[in-house]
C-alpha cells in the first residue's frame, strides 16, 4: 500500500511526464514515454493517439495506487 507522500511523488512524476507528453505532441514528437531511472524515452510509431498517449502514461504511474476511477479503461 502507498503511503500519502508516495501518492504526492507518483502523482508529481506522472504530472512532469504529462506536461513533456503534451509539449513533444505540440512540437511535433511522438513521446510515449520516459523514465527516469536509468534514462530512457520511447516514442510512439504515431498509431496512437494523443489520448491513448496520455492514458498510457497515467497507467504507469497510477495504475495500481487505487487513485484512478474503477472504470478507468484498459
Amino acid at each position: 500500500m502507498y503511503s500519502d507522500d508516495d501518492h504526492v511523488e507518483l502523482i508529481q512524476q506522472c504530472f512532469d511526464e504529462l506536461v513533456d507528453a503534451v509539449h513533444q505532441r505540440w512540437h511535433g514528437g511522438n513521446l510515449a514515454s520516459q523514465s527516469v531511472g536509468s534514462w530512457s524515452q520511447s516514442y510512439a510509431d504515431g498509431s496512437q493517439t494523443s489520448d491513448q498517449i496520455y492514458a498510457d502514461i497515467i497507467r504507469q504511474w497510477l495504475g495500481d495506487t487505487g487513485l484512478l476511477y474503477r472504470g478507468w479503461p484498459g
